[in-house]
């Protein structure tokens, strides 16, 4: 009976690793193929175009102005000039990329010509109301731009705002203070008593 059971387990064995053993012969219609070398890869490897690696659909992607352009080194120059040139060239083109980039609406006005009309202090996420010149009303976090120099609000007070404007290598901070409307002895309510 144990025999019986060895032989029965050593068959089914036998038929499941079969199809691992077997060849590939050309009358069964599966073609068969051959492991390259790897000589053969690297030399595939080296002739693919690059440019067409790079404007394949799949690759796509705009080369920034920092990117573009990669000038040879001088030997004559010695090597921290041309890494200082190198550096002012790549700032240079990130300040222009800056300014290309589309701004917010409440990136338009100079920072001083905004006004806060209230401010919402005691929370955890203190948040203040914004009108631009133009009557446009924008309600702010602390960590939102500001103004077209890039300010973004660095406290919000009771008082007012603080935001920090970095201009070139300078930062500077700008206070906003909370506006007051000017009152007219005609809006007034004046109660005397006698």
């Amino acid at each position: 009976m144990k025999t019986n059971h060895l032989k029965l387990a050593l068959a089914a064995l036998c038929a499941l690793c079969a199809p691992a053993f077997s060849a590939c012969t050309p009358d069964t219609g599966i073609e068969v193929t051959t492991v390259k070398r790897t000589s053969d890869v690297s030399i595939k490897r080296s002739t693919i175009n690059r440019a067409d690696l790079e404007m394949s659909a799949d690759n796509w992607k705009p080369v920034s102005a920092a990117e573009q352009t990669i000038l040879p080194r001088n030997p004559f120059r010695g090597y921290t000039d041309t890494i200082m040139a190198e550096n002012l060239r790549r700032l240079r083109a990130m300040e222009e990329q800056r300014e290309a980039d589309v701004l917010l609406p409440e990136q338009v006005y100079p920072t001083r010509d905004y006004k806060v009309i209230s401010v919402i202090t005691g929370t955890a996420d203190p948040k203040v109301f914004v009108v631009d010149p133009a009557g446009n009303r924008f309600v702010l976090r602390r960590g939102s731009l500001i103004g077209n120099n890039n300010g973004s609000i660095s406290s919000i007070r009771r008082e007012g705002i603080e935001v920090y404007e970095r201009i070139a290598d300078k930062g500077q901070y700008i206070e906003l203070p909370l506006f007051d409307k000017p009152t007219n002895d005609r809006s007034k309510i004046q109660i005397k008593l006698n």
